[in-house]
């Protein structure tokens, strides 16, 4: 039920279905098949559905000294739109030391999203001819773990999104831009176990967004959290988040309007009431209260507080 200025309701339901069959191949391959099925049914201005069969293909092969091949096909059937193919390959070697391993990995994938019933048939702006959303994603990277509990990576990645869908204010209706967006960056993350229960992450992205749809999407967002034991029953949890400047459409003026950066702080306490059974905790989000915009238009959150157990039985 839609309790605003244009107030609705609709009735729906899902229904999705899974069958899978797994085998192992000698000592090294492993084999998975499937078949997904998925039926949505919605009253919208009539009473619309449509159904997704899915039958998909996934092996592994694990190598006796440190190469790994994981790669699989799947075939989207759907009774609007059509048939999609999608694909992933992910190759990984890793090489054995005295303190520890070094890996090479790589990843070449395909996926789709469906448009929604909605999107479809719906009230507000529908496309019976709306194509999926289809993506291609390259990655490349290298970890590096030590016996000292630090483990060190840096990964490239390189993603195209064709097919987007977009809703177009002027002829009031859902549609599949013509232009792909592209995002490539880098991505570094440093974590260091430094006891049990105590431990430092540090990651950062740069990222290069492409195309006139690449909408809040920061260049620069690094991420720090530092956990530690205070004792034998409290342990502390202190997170930090940078978000740089990002470019947002004003759609009441279809305007591009850059976003300005900001930084959050959280933090959370807990304590072990009953060892193995009853914990408790208090944590802050957003503890400075920073006044911030993720999406243009929509508010955030300010300081919010929360006190909370959880008991095993």
């Amino acid at each position: 039920e839609n309790r605003s200025d244009f107030p609705g309701s609709f009735d729906g339901s899902n229904w999705t279905a899974d069958l899978t069959y797994k085998r192992k191949f000698g000592e090294y391959l492993n084999a998975l098949v499937g078949l997904n099925m998925v039926n949505d049914k919605a009253t919208l201005e009539n009473d619309e559905e449509f159904t997704i069969v899915d039958p998909y293909l996934n092996l592994v092969w694990t190598g006796p000294h440190g190469l790994n091949l994981n790669g699989g096909l799947r075939v989207n059937i759907h009774s609007t739109y059509g048939t999609l193919g999608v694909y992933h390959l992910n190759p990984s070697y890793a090489y054995k030391f005295e303190k520890g391993y070094l890996k090479v990995m790589g990843s070449w994938a395909t996926a789709y999203i469906t448009p929604s019933l909605a999107q479809l048939y719906g009230a507000f702006g529908a496309n019976p001819e709306l194509e999926a959303e289809k993506n291609r994603t390259l990655e490349a990277g290298l970890e590096l773990s030590l016996n000292t509990g630090v483990r060190i990576s840096g990964l490239f990645f390189d993603r195209r999104e064709e097919n987007t869908i977009l809703f177009d204010n002027a002829d009031f209706i859902y549609f599949n831009a013509g232009e792909p967006v592209r995002v490539k960056g880098f991505e570094w993350e440093l974590i260091w176990e430094w006891t049990a229960g105590g431990r430092v992450g540090l990651n950062y992205t740069f990222t290069e967004p492409e195309g006139a749809n690449a909408i809040r999407i920061p260049k620069h967002k690094f991420n720090a959290v530092a956990q530690t034991p205070l004792g034998k029953r409290f342990s502390a949890l202190v997170r930090y988040s940078y978000t740089g400047t990002r470019t947002d459409t004003d759609f009441t003026t279809f305007t591009q309007v850059e976003l300005e950066p900001f930084s959050l702080v959280d933090l959370r306490l807990d304590y072990v009431v009953m060892p193995g059974k009853l914990d408790a905790f208090i944590s802050a989000s957003n503890l400075l209260n920073e006044s911030f915009t993720e999406v243009l238009g929509f508010q955030t959150p300010g300081r919010n507080l929360m006190i909370g157990w959880s008991l095993k039985l």
